[in-house]
């Protein structure tokens, strides 16, 4: 779906006197709305728990106030700005949605990034896991066969 929001950026981004909305600027406002109604979600049901505790409080406000949370609620704001802008901005001066949507677009790039911290945590694990699965899978193979 970046490729997709880049495309519309780089290529079909216009004043709307000019130009009406493209397939590709639906397809990045449909996946944003998406995105953002599942992470609306997510607020929900962790909010949804029977008993008042303190430590799942403390776990949800940890969880919220992360880093990587307050970013993407940043880029959500960011979007829903770019959007405005666009709507509104005459053709003089929307070289400022041109901006707004550029910077968003980076955003949501450094967001994607979050899959490689993961994968660098978990990558070690997984690289161990297929050596030892290797190195049995070929152990099975010539016992199998020496038996024949």
């Amino acid at each position: 779906m970046l490729v997709v929001f880049s495309l519309f950026v780089l290529t079909d981004l216009h004043p709307m006197e000019e130009k009406f909305p493209s397939i590709y600027e639906y397809i990045v406002y449909a996946w944003a709305a998406t995105s953002l109604t599942e992470k609306i979600r997510q607020a929900i049901v962790m909010g949804n728990f029977q008993s008042f505790e303190w430590r799942q409080l403390s776990l949800n406000a940890m969880t919220w106030f992360s880093f990587w949370t307050l970013f993407e609620m940043l880029m959500y704001l960011m979007f829903i700005t770019s959007v405005f802008l666009r709507l509104t901005m005459p053709a003089g001066r929307f070289h400022n949605a041109r901006m707004m949507y550029a910077v968003t677009l980076g955003t949501f790039i450094i967001n994607s990034m979050q899959f490689f911290l993961v994968s660098k945590q978990i990558g070690p694990k997984v690289i161990m896991i297929g050596r030892m699965v290797s190195k049995d899978t070929v152990v099975s193979l010539l016992t199998n066969d020496l038996n024949n």
